[in-house]
């Protein structure tokens, strides 16, 4: 494990440390949200519930795992939001943003990664092959506006015209 990674977790573990994106929402966020759509109640504003990252290995075999898939909540999935809006995704070749089609109706977002090594902390030389990543973020707006609303206001970085290009 590289001193970078244990670092950020001793970071991490402290109890008065909150995540950028966490005060970021709990800051500013929240309430220029309510005021942006409408909202009656500050309850009623949209906020991420979890992070679902799934990866699959490919090729089936007798006794081999198939894949992978984990679940982030809380503080792990703020640093994790974090990394991948400001470290993984500019990382990207040729990226232009991100698909705001890609919400499911209910104000959740999908999104593809093809290669795992845009992440710092995976080292290139330790992985045998390239393998994708989905990751699916859940939270609980009601409508696909309210959601793109708040991962925008999080930082997200959408494509303007509503394609990925």
């Amino acid at each position: 494990m590289s001193t970078r990674v244990r670092e950020v977790r001793k970071e991490a573990a402290r109890a008065d440390y909150a995540p950028r994106l966490k005060q970021l929402y709990e800051g500013d966020l929240r309430a220029q949200l309510k005021d942006e759509l409408g909202l009656s109640s500050s309850m009623e504003v949209p906020r991420i519930q979890k992070i679902t990252l799934n990866m699959g290995v490919g090729e089936a075999k007798k006794g081999m795992p198939i894949g992978a898939r984990v679940t982030l909540r809380g503080t792990r999935m703020y640093e994790f939001l974090d990394r991948l809006i400001a470290i993984a995704l500019p990382r990207i070749r040729d990226f232009r943003g991100l698909n705001p089609g890609s919400f499911d109706g209910r104000g959740n977002y999908s999104l593809g990664i093809r290669e795992q090594i845009i992440f710092p902390e995976i080292d290139y030389d330790d992985i045998q092959q390239v393998r994708g990543l989905d990751v699916a973020i859940t939270t609980s707006a009601k409508t696909d506006e309210h959601g793109l609303a708040l991962l925008r206001g999080l930082g997200m970085p959408f494509a303007a015209d509503g394609r990925e290009q």
